[in-house]
């Protein structure tokens, strides 16, 4: 027996094997916890472990780099648990510019991926709580200016209840449900 008739078959193997050690690598189960959302050339489709989830078509999937022609996707991991966002110290006005500290903690949960998926640009957890963070300042600042110094206080109740409706109507459009907890 020649030795390249033994060589030749054995690299073939390696590389076979290698190429199906590679290809396994690639195949992607989502958490039950997350939605991944995998954008392909010929469009995007919802992965996710929990059945809930409208558009899902099942928890497995291969994630092939962007860089293959064709075949290659994008993926946007969408969390699904309920998460806290702090506003913590928050240095706000109320009317005549009066100045005085808040700090709000809002739990949110996507309700749609759809929806949330075309808001959100970022691609992590941190981005999503950096983007519902902007939203939540934005109705502290708004809804705080509406009220005298002298009733901060007094009237606590009414200005959460009317910052949790600012919320509402901004996570709404960003495919999101939120809950509240005042401080």
């Amino acid at each position: 027996m020649d030795i390249g008739e033994f060589i030749v078959p054995c690299i073939v193997g390696v590389v076979v094997l290698v190429i199906a050690l590679w290809i396994l690598g690639m195949r992607r189960i989502v958490e039950l916890k997350y939605a991944d959302v995998v954008v392909r050339r010929s469009g995007s489709t919802i992965y996710s472990a929990d059945s809930t989830i409208e558009g899902s078509k099942g928890a497995i999937y291969y994630d092939i780099p962007s860089w293959i022609p064709i075949w290659g996707c994008i993926v946007k991991r969408m969390p699904l648990e309920i998460i806290q966002i702090a506003i913590k110290d928050y240095d706000t006005f109320a009317k005549a510019n009066a100045r005085f500290i808040i700090t709000v903690s809002v739990y949110c949960r996507i309700k749609s991926v759809n929806i949330a998926v075309q808001r959100f640009s970022g691609n992590n957890i941190n981005d999503f709580k950096t983007g519902m963070s902007a939203i939540i300042v934005s109705a502290i600042r708004k809804t705080t200016a509406n009220y005298a110094i002298e009733d901060i206080i007094s009237k606590r109740k009414e200005i959460g209840d009317d910052i949790r409706d600012e919320i509402l109507q901004d996570f709404e459009r960003w495919g999101v449900d939120c809950y509240r907890d005042w401080e």
